[in-house]
């Protein structure tokens, strides 16, 4: 699936979903097949219907022109996530509960911080790579700049508190299997914001300094704002509460990307820059001096 999940959307489609299909339904099946006498067998026979329903339009998506697999595809992702959120109903079988879930806090904290972390990555190296295909000039230069300080202060807001104490939260919490989904949803809406971040980056590359057209704003400015929702859904799932900074960031972008339209797209890279600095130092003025915030009680 790795190996062809870059031509995914061209000729390699069918080798993508048919491998994404073997993996899913492969999996539960195993499952199924050696966890006899076990609770989590019937969770899986619940998942292994789901996946078996979305298969059909990913494999029929495949193979179909770009509009319908495209149609069908975004069909066969709403069924493998809203199975998983609503615990796999079936007919006559009834439905999983997500509650009584053995989850390692630490464990799955781990795990969204790399998945964090590799997406941060690949906006460096995307990044990188757009420079490298232009002229090196002052301009560009620039724009790469701006782009690493983003990404830079994207790590730090994500990372700074919530971030640390996300696996005490998820072992603290009465409800352990709830809140790593809700922390799941959470880092899904970031990972996004990061890819939007990192389109618009390369806009600003591309042509620095000249007029940012709607979607340029969009991106370049969309991408943090989304983060920034993200982040205070993370929040709220580790502390149960969201902090000030988070949805004045997202009003701020918001209000201000009516007046960048037309602006030289690296003014537009500035302003984004500049309000998540501000949301960083918010951070830090609110945080000083005081002990690092304990996660929300047991839910």
């Amino acid at each position: 699936m790795a190996v062809a999940i870059s031509g995914a959307l061209a000729e390699t489609g069918l080798l993508f979903a048919s491998t994404y299909v073997a993996i899913q339904v492969g999996r539960t099946l195993f499952f199924v097949l050696t966890l006899r006498g076990h609770d989590l067998r019937r969770v899986n026979m619940l998942a292994l219907v789901w996946f078996g329903a979305s298969a059909v339009p990913w494999l029929a998506g495949a193979m179909a022109p770009e509009l319908t697999r495209n149609l069908l595809w975004l069909l066969a992702l709403a069924i493998d996530y809203l199975g998983g959120v609503l615990g796999w109903p079936v007919p006559g079988l009834g439905r999983a509960r997500v509650s009584p879930w053995a989850v390692a806090g630490e464990h799955l904290a781990e795990r969204y911080w790399l998945f964090v972390i590799v997406a941060l990555g690949e906006t460096i190296l995307t990044t990188g790579s757009t420079l490298l295909h232009g002229p090196i000039v002052a301009e560009r230069i620039m724009a790469l700049v701006l782009s690493f300080v983003t990404t830079v202060l994207l790590w730090r807001i994500y990372f700074y508190r919530a971030g640390q104490i996300l696996g005490e939260a998820i072992a603290a919490s009465a409800d352990p299997g709830r809140l790593g989904r809700s922390a799941e949803l959470s880092h899904l809406l970031m990972v996004a914001g990061i890819v939007a971040t990192s389109a618009g980056s390369e806009l600003v590359l591309n042509d620095p300094s000249g007029h940012a057209k709607p979607a340029w704003v969009g991106a370049i400015l969309g991408g943090p704002a989304l983060y920034l929702a993200g982040r205070a859904v993370f929040e709220h799932v580790a502390f149960a509460r969201v902090s000030r900074p988070r949805p004045i960031g997202i009003v701020v972008l918001a209000a201000v990307a009516p007046v960048m339209v037309g602006l030289p797209p690296l003014g537009v890279a500035a302003a984004a820059a500049a309000v998540l600095l501000g949301v960083a130092v918010s951070d830090m003025i609110r945080a000083h001096g005081r002990p690092l915030e304990q996660a929300s009680p047991p839910r």
